[in-house]
């Protein structure tokens, strides 16, 4: 064999780089939008007529929306956000019918 051909064989691990609080890129991007839109939302929507502690608990729903799409992986390797638009990418593209 010619050592021209021959390679050495590159690792499919690769490192994810950290930004802030030990949060890769898109982890970061995923909570500043949850962030957003639950300040956007306390803007809207008023306060729950309950003790203090719980008046303001459904502000936190797009933070952990957002959260689950930033830390959960499905099964596949993929992120939620990026298996939903996969699929979703899957279903809308034209499909061609075969007849035998």
């Amino acid at each position: 064999m010619n050592r021209a051909f021959s390679y050495h064989p590159l690792s499919k691990i690769t490192v994810k780089e950290k930004f802030i609080f030990n949060l890769t890129y898109p982890q970061t991007g995923w909570m500043l939008f949850g962030l957003f839109l639950s300040m956007k939302m306390s803007e809207f929507v008023p306060k729950l007529p309950f003790s203090m502690l719980f008046a303001y608990v459904h502000y936190l729903i797009p933070l952990l929306i957002c959260s689950f799409f930033a830390f959960v992986e499905h099964k596949t390797g993929l992120s939620y956000a990026g298996y939903i638009l996969s699929f979703r990418r899957y279903k809308k593209r034209k499909k061609i019918k075969i007849d035998h």
